[in-house]
């Protein structure tokens, strides 16, 4: 046992030990599409390194450039979605004043204000974290508290929200999801309400919509950032940089990725990429934040797809 994995609460220790049984019983997680996709990222990519979020601080971290559970090289300052990481190691304050001051495009007439629908399932959450219950993130934590605060949420958020629901909207098929099952509440449940529940669910959805709707509207007044360009798709050297520091585009400012044409132009492009796979890394993740995996070619969704399904078939058991 490693000092992280020594620092683990009893809950972290079960992922902990769940994953590493997964690797053993199926093998390491890979990028190739042949299995479970671990989202992992390059330290050049790592948007939340900053706050702790990074493989040197993961209980599954080897040392080096070796993890327990993925088959491919890492880095110190790298991440995946399987990271166990002790309490004490992450600060997630920063970034949610970063996601709600800096990181907003377009502002204010749509109201992103939590619902009390949204209040009422993240306030359960956390008293169901209060008394133990297994399940959530400290990002989901994070999370639940600015629902409960009813904080404005930025369009950043609403789409992180989307996604989340959208990727385990499966966790309800699971025994416990539902009051009245055996082992209610499962830790699915108790993630799902720590973002807001149901009510949190439909909220970003029709929210996302409005949100992509009016940014694609040309005829909306937009105060533009630096890295937006609108219509220019020359950005400049300067804009590049700016781009890769917010995560819209790689560390050497290629596949500026701000909106759906950006997409478009870097889903054609991407045969050109001196590492390809990397590049479609980015790419994906931006197809992601921006809400149009859809545009992603058949390929590449079909073995996320699988990916994910085959994620979640396994592990769910664990959980």
């Amino acid at each position: 046992m490693n000092e992280l994995e020594a620092l683990l609460t009893p809950d972290e220790k079960a992922l902990h030990d769940a994953l590493v049984e997964i690797a053993q019983k199926y093998g390491k997680f890979d990028e190739d599409g042949s299995g479970i996709w671990a989202g992992y990222e390059p330290a050049d990519q790592n948007e939340e390194k900053a706050i702790g979020v990074k493989c040197s601080n993961c209980a599954l971290y080897m040392g080096g450039v070796q993890c327990e559970i993925l088959a491919f090289e890492v880095e110190p300052e790298g991440k995946c979605r399987f990271a166990v990481i002790p309490d004490g190691y992450v600060d997630v304050s920063g970034q949610m004043d970063d996601d709600m001051n800096n990181d907003d495009m377009y502002k204010a007439d749509i109201n992103l204000k939590p619902t009390d629908g949204m209040k009422s399932a993240a306030a359960r959450a956390l008293a169901w974290k209060k008394e133990g219950k297994r399940g959530g993130t400290r990002v989901g934590l994070a999370r639940a508290n600015q629902i409960v605060n009813g904080t404005t949420l930025s369009e950043s958020t609403v789409a992180r929200m989307y996604s989340f629901f959208s990727r385990h909207e499966v966790d309800k098929q699971a025994t416990g999801f539902s009051a009245g099952e055996e082992g209610y509440p499962s830790p699915g449940r108790v993630a799902w309400d720590l973002w807001g529940g149901d009510a949190g669910y439909s909220w970003s959805r029709s929210k996302w919509e409005s949100i992509k709707s009016r940014r694609e509207n040309k005829s909306d007044t937009i105060v533009p950032t630096e890295a937006d360009a609108v219509e220019k798709r020359d950005y400049s050297p300067k804009q590049r940089r700016a781009m890769a520091a917010r995560g819209q585009a790689m560390a050497d400012g290629s596949f500026p990725i701000a909106d759906r044409a950006d997409l478009s132009n870097a889903i054609q492009s991407v045969g050109r990429a001196a590492n390809y796979e990397s590049a479609k890394r980015h790419i994906i993740r931006r197809a992601r934040a921006l809400g149009l995996t859809e545009m992603l070619p058949d390929d590449w969704k079909k073995s996320m797809r699988k990916s994910l399904n085959y994620y979640d078939s396994r592990f769910t058991k664990y959980m």
